[in-house]
């Protein structure tokens, strides 16, 4: 099996509320760091994963509001729904696969959007 590495991490700052940038900032502020951090530029990425989740975004298809932020233009660009850990899994899967060389994995969630308790009862009864 060929063999693969991390080689440039980035993560925002924790705050408790965030009002000055919108999810779109906080990823592109994430790419552009992760980019620096191991000394590559976006023309060097074949392959983008983006992960998120529908619920905390508010929306459906929520990756559609960072996948440029994160870089994927005229790239390869696959979505995950879930945690960080999943996307880097998938994104280490699809540089096995030979397909891609390079991948940037690049997750979010922006916490202080909603409210956490009326987030997962949605999640656990849509209905209601």
């Amino acid at each position: 099996m060929q063999r693969i590495a991390v080689v440039g991490v980035a993560q925002t700052r924790y705050e408790r509320r965030i009002v000055d940038r919108n999810l779109a900032d906080l990823v592109f502020e994430v790419t552009t760091g992760a980019l620096e951090d191991a000394g590559l530029t976006i023309d060097q990425i074949d392959n983008v994963v983006t992960v998120s989740n529908d619920f905390w975004d508010g929306r459906t298809i929520s990756s559609m509001g960072v996948n440029d932020a994160a870089g994927s233009y005229g790239k390869n660009v696959s979505t995950v729904e879930g945690d960080g850990t999943f996307g880097a899994l998938y994104g280490a899967m699809r540089t096995w696969s030979g397909s891609f060389g390079t991948t940037l994995v690049v997750a979010h969630c922006k916490g202080s959007e909603g409210s956490m308790p009326l987030i997962t009862n949605s999640m656990f009864d849509p209905i209601y």
